[in-house]
């Protein structure tokens, strides 16, 4: 792509000659390449490579693309404008330029991807051939035996699944064989999503009723430790969702969670790592469900189950058995991040310490860090507007006589904020201070040195912290409490004590109680945050999202409708032209530096404008750029002046195409596992009892639930269940004292056969 042009020489007399000069934008690293849709023809596509239109192809002709960028790829033009111009990866270029290069423009026309398959139909053939004959013999272990001859005749090493995934057809064609079309009955499905439900013969409970009077060895038989407080935390939700008609009903599928959670299947997929024979007992069946059924059963519980009824249920269970006594709530925002394709808003995780794409999980904590009630929520509001309907909610459940406390982070500190605490919501709050810059040091105060005592590994040793507490004068309904501690060795040279204040509205309480609320906040929040991660309370369920439109928020009653319609945010159209406006007076104000510097320069500098400076020498062109931008910088201004500073946050969502979460599965299981995390803490407050080390005190105990035990029902139909022991003599005793204490809660099995359960240590 070169054109000539005439060219006389500089010399008198000097003949013309031709020279050649490329066309605009096709120079190396400089390149102009694009791709448009055909006027006369929509579904061819011009290329065009610098100013001229270099070729056309078909839009659905794939093998055409992948030879031109493959072309442009070993001319030399970027990969990154070749990428954009065809609209793929810029990996892809680097591709299809090498295998012309090396194999050829034919091998861009075959679709070579991936690796050859292992099973040819010549091996198919055979595995089929061997499953029909090793199922007449009624063989055992069948898939491992044809897996060996496999690699006996053709050398190849074939998975068990790959097996079955070929004799599938062979097994579907032995059950049709088993029964005539007329006997055979064709299972319901569900109205809504057509999916096959599985009846129920009863032989669910009754093959478990065989199993333990033969007696079995099960490697999760500690799990039946926590029946008798999963009884507790979900008494009057489980009665109702059974159904003897199904093989699993609704009852078994959220035993099932809160009991796998246990083992560290914190979601769905990890279903199909259970054991279903040895599973099944802590559901009362005879085998788990699989994952294609509690897939199923998940997206029944969407429609069938009434998450709203179920998590105040669980909320009431919550403190009336592990949180009773208790007026101090903790509120928190925990950011669940996503990593999906779509737009998402964004949320502060403090964590990472920037903001990230995701979801809020608003947790309301008791004073020792249980969880009591959650909301799920995108990051449309923040958690200053969320708090009251956290509070509201709480007071519908909380039934003490004494006004609630709730405890916060600075997030939270807003003064309308404080103001709906005093009036409507009628509770207390203490929120550590927001901005607050005052140099207490100067300040004329009396500090009360306090001593704060933190539990550690050893009873009776705890770690103890000497704060000093000031409160401020009051001046309104509000207290203003500082505190003091020294600092630590590295800045003690500079300062001597490090200073923070809080506020509340709580005026009964001491400043010393006060203090010590919001300190054991961090502990608490801490130890949930690890828990987060075990029980896989961040983890997102499910990626479903919806679209932002108008009426998104109409039937959403937990907001008031001001919080969610007229919620305006900064115009986003001002932040471009606010950057071209720094950037133009940046240019501005180099140029006057520049200016001035000639200035300086002459005599009688302090007499002269910058513009005579510049015309003494002779610099027309630094003026001339100084008018030019003067004038794009009055019309950015002009343009900033016409559009407004605040929009409808809504509108802006729905022209960015931003994305919300569907929340229906998710909150399912997050309730679930909430309820999971709170059984195994009543375990451990009983637990306490007899191992009272803080520092392995939770591993311990989930060791024991861990542990495998044989089980078998004796001649009064009674569960026996025999934990294997431990390693060491101190920790065997310590558990069979704890065995003792939980034989005497009596528990129970779960499911259609509440035998009642006996615990012991299998004697070696």
């Amino acid at each position: 792509m070169w054109y000539t042009y005439k060219r006389s020489s500089k010399k008198k007399g000097g003949q013309n000659h031709m020279e050649r000069q490329g066309i605009l934008g096709t120079q190396r690293g400089n390149e102009i390449i694009a791709t448009y849709i055909n006027e006369k023809d929509p579904n061819l596509r011009d290329v065009y490579f610098g100013m001229v239109r270099f070729t056309s192809y078909r839009e659905d002709d794939q093998e055409a693309k992948k030879i031109m960028v493959g072309f442009f790829g070993n001319a030399g033009v970027r990969n990154i404008a070749v990428s954009k111009a065809f609209n793929i990866d810029p990996s892809q270029v680097t591709r299809y330029s090498k295998k012309i290069t090396e194999e050829g423009i034919g091998s861009l026309l075959q679709d070579n991807r991936g690796r050859p398959n292992k099973a040819t139909d010549e091996v198919e053939v055979f595995v089929r051939e061997q499953y029909k004959q090793l199922k007449k013999k009624r063989k055992k272990s069948i898939r491992p035996r044809i897996k060996e001859k496999v690699q006996k005749k053709f050398g190849i090493e074939i998975s068990r699944e790959l097996i079955r995934r070929i004799t599938k057809p062979v097994r579907e064609e032995n059950i049709c064989a088993g029964t005539n079309d007329s006997e055979r009955k064709l299972l319901p499905l569900l109205p809504s999503k057509g999916l096959p439900v599985k009846i129920n013969n009863g032989a669910n409970g009754e093959k478990l009723l065989q199993r333990f009077e033969a007696g079995f060895y099960s490697r999760y038989a500690g799990g039946l430790l926590l029946n008798v407080f999963a009884v507790k935390m979900t008494e009057g939700i489980l009665d109702n969702y059974k159904n003897t008609e199904t093989a699993y009903d609704l009852r078994t599928f959220m035993i099932m969670i809160i009991q796998m959670v246990q083992f560290d299947i914190v979601n769905i997929e990890r279903v199909k790592r259970i054991n279903r024979r040895e599973f099944g007992l802590l559901a009362g069946v005879e085998t788990s469900p699989e994952l294609k059924t509690m897939r199923r059963k998940l997206t029944q519980a969407t429609e069938d189950l009434d998450t709203d009824k179920i998590s105040i249920k669980l909320s009431q269970n919550y403190l009336k058995h592990l949180s009773a006594g208790t007026d101090v709530f903790y509120a928190d925002d925990h950011l669940d991040t996503y990593s999906g394709k779509h737009r998402v808003l964004q949320g502060f995780s403090h964590i990472t310490d920037r903001m990230m794409e995701g979801a809020q999980h608003s947790f309301v904590h008791d004073r020792w860090g249980n969880p009591i009630c959650f909301e799920l929520r995108d990051n449309y509001n923040v958690f200053k507007d969320f708090l009251p309907v956290m509070v509201k909610k709480l007071k519908r459940l909380y039934k003490g006589r004494r006004k609630p406390t709730f405890v916060f982070d600075r997030a939270g500190y807003d003064k309308k904020l404080f103001g709906q605490f005093n009036n409507d919501l009628g509770a207390y709050y203490i929120v550590w201070s927001k901005g607050d810059k005052t140099k207490y040091e100067k300040e004329d105060l009396s500090f009360d040195n306090t001593r704060f005592c933190f539990r550690r590994n050893v009873p009776g040793k705890p770690k103890k912290i000497n704060i000093g507490v000031a409160e401020l004068p009051r001046k309104s309904k509000q207290r203003k409490i500082v505190l003091r501690r020294k600092t630590t060795r590295r800045l003690k040279d500079r300062k001597k004590y490090i200073y923070s204040s809080l506020v509340t509205n709580d005026m009964r309480r001491s400043k010393e109680e006060i203090v010590e609320h919001l300190i054991y906040r961090w502990r608490e929040e801490c130890d949930f945050k690890v828990e987060v991660n075990e029980f896989g309370l961040d983890q997102i369920t499910s990626y479903m999202m919806e679209d932002y439109k108008e009426d998104i928020f109409a039937d959403d009653k937990l907001l008031p409708p001001e919080l969610r319609q007229d919620k305006t945010m900064q115009n986003p159209m001002l932040k471009p032209l606010r950057y071209r406006k720094s950037k133009i007076k940046r240019q501005i104000a180099k140029i006057d530096e520049k200016i001035g510097k000639w200035t300086f320069n002459q005599t009688k500098k302090r007499e002269r404008t910058i513009a005579e400076a510049a015309q003494l020498k002779r610099n027309k062109t630094a003026l001339a750029k100084r008018k030019k931008l003067n004038k794009g910088l009055k019309e950015i201004e002009d343009k900033m002046a016409s559009l407004p500073k605040h929009t409808s946050r809504l509108e802006c969502m729905i022209y960015n195409k931003c994305k919300t979460f569907n929340f229906s599965r998710k909150l399912i299981m997050d309730t679930l596992k909430i309820c999971a995390r709170n059984v195994r803490k009543m375990a451990l407050e009983v637990f306490d009892g007899h191992y009272r080390n803080y520092r392995d005190q939770l591993d311990f105990l989930r060791r024991i639930i861990r542990n495998g035990g044989h089980v078998k029902m004796n001649g009064q139909s009674t569960v026996r269940v025999d934990i294997v022991p431990f390693n060491t003599e101190a920790e065997n005793k310590v558990l069979t004292e704890f065995l003792k204490e939980i034989n005497t809660l009596k528990p129970r099995m779960f499911g259609d056969n509440p035998l009642p359960i006996k615990f012991g240590v299998k004697k070696t």
